[in-house]
């Protein structure tokens, strides 16, 4: 224990005990030496001596390794006490195949590329695919109905736009003896566009302007005519729009994360582009993962607190949805990475119990009445800590005993 160490000690011998054990930034070692009673604290069990015997001078040893009633594999800590040894361990823990992180609500899920993949559930190509905008194919939608109605918008614009055209379009309703007002000639690109999708509108624009059922069938005259619709029903333009909608979150799910994994002995998930970068062992965007309701609204609050939205709403300022989205999508990516670690952990075997004795330095026998025991805990870092936690709740709860 080195001169800065003790001085910390000193100053926590000063709290209540209770105040000490939830302290962070300090270590198990100086808190548990901070609290009533300790004299020690070890990382192994070795031999400790009994106390309250006719030689104090000369005490019996206690085999901490040989009295405890379990065999920890790995992590054990050790509290010396004026009258008690308080021991504890991890163990691995094999029983672990329902905790699943994605059981729980405020995981979100994950939806695999591949339905083959052993990990994956069934179809998940189809929820895949509709996490990032596209049709069953793994094409991009562009018959989505927030397509088709941007698509209906963009053209009416584009048409009122063009009095040539529109005047065209209504001379050609009323040489078929129908309503050639400006808003009937809309209702009627607004039906083609509905019946045809994307990909068909021209042809059906034929059919209901010029009774012709293809467009490649209208004579090269009224081809040339209506040349405007040739770039309106462009795909590259429609894919604008469809990419323009994503960005604004009305298709696909603005909030999912693209995934690799990384398979060699174990498995790694990871934020796409920010794990193992093997050429042979790591599947590029084999995943996506989706956050729950529950988890989109913790991104949301989220947002909101870092924004200081109530601030920004009294003092008359408003937040755009696009800064509010953008927000948004970092947090679920930093959410994302947060239960992919446990998730790992969990796939690769990482889940553990621990168990703690409390051994009589009197006696030197294990006391059945103050073990302790929890099994489920993924990551060894969390299990560990979680093993410190309660060591040092043991200790206060000896604490009546002690003083």
């Amino acid at each position: 224990m080195n001169s800065k160490q003790q001085n910390i000690i000193d100053i926590l011998n000063r709290l209540n005990p209770k105040t000490v054990v939830q302290l962070d930034n300090v270590s198990f070692q100086v808190k548990a030496l901070a609290l009533p009673g300790v004299e020690a604290v070890e990382y192994s069990t070795g031999e400790v001596s009994m106390v309250g015997e006719l030689f104090p001078e000369d005490p019996s040893l206690i085999d901490v390794s040989q009295v405890m009633e379990f065999k920890p594999d790995s992590e054990t800590h050790m509290i010396i006490t004026d009258k008690y040894i308080i021991v504890g361990g991890l163990n691995q823990d094999d029983d672990s195949s329902h905790l699943d992180p994605f059981d729980n609500d405020g995981n979100g899920e994950i939806h695999h590329y591949s339905d083959r993949n052993r990990r994956s559930r069934n179809d998940e190509r189809k929820s895949f695919y509709e996490a990032l905008g596209l049709d069953s194919y793994g094409r991009i939608d562009l018959n989505h109905n927030v397509i088709i109605q941007a698509l209906i918008n963009q053209t009416k614009t584009k048409i009122k736009g063009n009095r040539s055209l529109m005047t065209t379009l209504s001379n050609l309703l009323r040489s078929k003896g129908i309503d050639s007002s400006w808003d009937e000639v809309m209702k009627w690109v607004e039906k083609a566009i509905h019946d045809g999708g994307a990909e068909s509108a021209k042809d059906y624009i034929a059919r209901y302007f010029l009774d012709t059922h293809y467009w490649e069938r209208l004579p090269s005259n009224w081809q040339d005519k209506l040349t405007d619709f040739d770039e309106i029903f462009m795909e590259t333009e429609i894919e604008k729009i469809w990419k323009q909608s994503c960005d604004e979150g009305k298709i696909g799910n603005p909030l999912a994360v693209k995934l690799d994994i990384y398979e060699h002995g174990g498995v790694a998930y990871s934020v796409s582009g920010e794990g193992m970068n093997c050429a042979f062992d790591t599947s590029r965007c084999a995943a996506i993962w989706v956050p729950d309701p529950c988890a989109e609204e913790n991104i949301r609050c989220q947002a909101y607190s870092e924004l200081d939205v109530g601030i920004m709403q009294a003092s008359g300022k408003s937040v755009s949805n696009e800064e509010l989205l953008t927000l948004m999508q970092k947090i679920s990516r930093q959410y994302c990475r947060s239960i992919l670690t446990d998730y790992n952990n969990w796939l690769n075997g990482d889940v553990h119990s621990f168990t703690i004795n409390v051994i009589d330095r009197q006696t030197g026998e294990v006391m059945p009445e103050h073990e302790d025991s929890c099994s489920g805990h993924i990551g060894s870092q969390y299990a560990e800590q979680e093993l410190q936690s309660t060591i040092l709740q043991k200790v206060l709860e000896l604490h009546p005993i002690l003083h």
